[in-house]
């Protein structure tokens, strides 16, 4: 987790905070695209306080996910399960900033409760614990590969437990991601 934490940013969208996973070296990163609709550049900030401005590249509202760009190189990244994800049952954990920069960098851990479709769109359902703030982290599999980015979850009475990631196959489909 140590190593996946390096590769969390948290973005800035006036009093609003979201976050990202930074998946190369060359500073191009995943994130929900309610996060970061509408902008053509946010503030992010990452665990050990560097803070820049990344482009905002790509973004489709439908399936919730978008593409950005931090200036430079050498960045900490993790590797993105670009093949097979994980069953139904398997643990996953989520990184991301519930209620705000001050809990940044939380940890939270689930299990893959079961692939979804929802209105065309296809999702991993997951128990984690998710809070505002985690929108655009990543889901990762118990070996720190990125297998889906926070979406949204069910908040209501009587609900609990119920979140959604857009698996990283239609954020490949859905953002024309070519991976080396």
């Amino acid at each position: 987790l140590q190593t996946v934490l390096r590769s969390i940013i948290t973005i800035r969208v006036g009093s609003s905070v979201g976050t990202g996973v930074v998946i190369s070296k060359d500073g191009w990163a995943l994130t929900a695209g309610h996060v970061v609709s509408g902008l053509n550049e946010v503030a992010v900030r990452t665990q050990f306080g560097l803070e820049l401005t990344a482009a905002v590249v790509r973004v489709d509202s439908q399936q919730d996910v978008a593409l950005i760009r931090m200036p430079g190189r050498g960045h900490p990244c993790v590797s993105v399960a670009i093949g097979a994800i994980p069953g139904i049952g398997t643990d996953l954990f989520a990184v991301g900033a519930p209620t705000g920069e001050n809990l940044a960098f939380s940890v939270t851990k689930g299990v893959v409760s079961g692939f979804r479709e929802w209105q065309g769109k296809r999702y991993i359902q997951t128990d984690t614990a998710l809070s505002p703030g985690n929108s655009g982290g990543p889901l990762l599999s118990t070996d720190g590969t990125v297998i889906g980015i926070v979406s949204w979850k069910i908040a209501a009475p009587g609900f609990e437990g119920l979140a959604f990631g857009v698996p990283i196959p239609a954020v490949t489909d859905r953002l024309r991601i070519l991976w080396e």
